[in-house]
């Protein structure tokens, strides 16, 4: 497809986002400036925060996104599955 001027592609998905918005990568949505898209997941983070992959869910500043899984570790943790209740 194409999209207008000004505006950018959503990769692999039928869909054009406006000026200033980031697409979320394989998922067909747009987030607006100073947001930060979770990858693989229909979710846009706020600015300063940090997406956790594949899964619909944004960490606070200073933690640490648990790779493939749904949460979220404390600052001093190195993103383990064994932090689940640690935050």
């Amino acid at each position: 497809m194409c999209c207008e001027h000004g505006t950018m592609a959503a990769y692999h998905m039928e869909m054009c986002c406006e000026h200033d918005t980031m697409a979320a990568y394989h998922m067909g949505m747009c987030c607006e400036h100073g947001t930060m898209a979770a990858h693989h997941a229909g979710v846009c983070c706020e600015h300063g925060t940090m997406a956790a992959y594949r899964m619909e869910m944004c960490c606070e500043h200073d933690t640490m996104a648990a790779y493939h899984m749904g949460m979220c570790c404390g600052a001093r943790h190195d993103g383990c599955s064994s932090c689940g209740s640690v935050l």
